[in-house]
């Protein structure tokens, strides 16, 4: 009985709880940035009443945030090694290079899950593991996920610089024009860990 709109367009629901007081929704596709109108529309028809509440959410360009482990801070960033497409995706660790499925072995390409990067050009997108920052070519792709609405994968390759570095943190950053916007600080960004 929930129904939730921003600015009159209606949001897929992902999650809704009453006892948590939570609603997970997709923000629809083509709103304009700015200041925007959030109605949720509770149906109960046991007790025959139709509830409205609005409030006001901030919409923005992009915001990425990497899914993890824990669903929140301090968890391991959902990344696979998709370098072989013939093979399952494989967890961490990660090396540099892996088997690309002929016996050659390549900078190893990682599958990043995140969310608030609809329609970001890879350009646009710069991943931070550690402290080296990768961007350019070897962003291979940022793109939705087509199982999961809201949801978006970005693939990079790892360069060879980051061999043996461990245990650290990655972090998305976007940048269009003026919008200047980066996934959480390093201090509690998710981690992987790299041979």
């Amino acid at each position: 009985g929930v129904s939730l709109s921003v600015n009159g367009a209606a949001a897929g629901l992902k999650f809704v709880s009453n006892t948590d007081k939570q609603i997970n929704f997709v923000m629809p596709i083509g709103l304009a940035p700015g200041l925007g109108t959030v109605a949720v529309n509770v149906l109960d028809t046991g007790a025959n009443t139709d509830t409205l509440l609005r409030g006001l959410v901030q919409i923005v360009v992009a915001q990425p945030d990497i899914f993890t482990t824990t669903m929140d801070a301090g968890g391991r960033a959902a990344a696979f090694n998709v370098t072989n497409p013939l093979a399952m995706p494989l967890a961490e660790p990660f090396n540099v290079t892996s088997d690309d499925g002929t016996g050659t072995q390549v900078p190893t390409k990682i599958a990043l899950s995140v969310t608030g990067m609809r329609f970001a050009a890879r350009t646009e997108v710069t991943v931070t593991v550690g402290t080296t920052a990768i961007t350019g070519d070897n962003i291979v792709s940022v793109q939705p996920n087509r199982e999961m609405p809201g949801f978006d994968i970005i693939t990079f390759t790892l360069p060879a610089s980051l061999a043996g570095a461990g245990d650290v943190p990655i972090q998305v950053s976007f940048l269009r024009g003026t919008t200047n916007t980066v996934s959480r600080p390093a201090a509690t960004a998710p981690h992987i860990t790299i041979n």
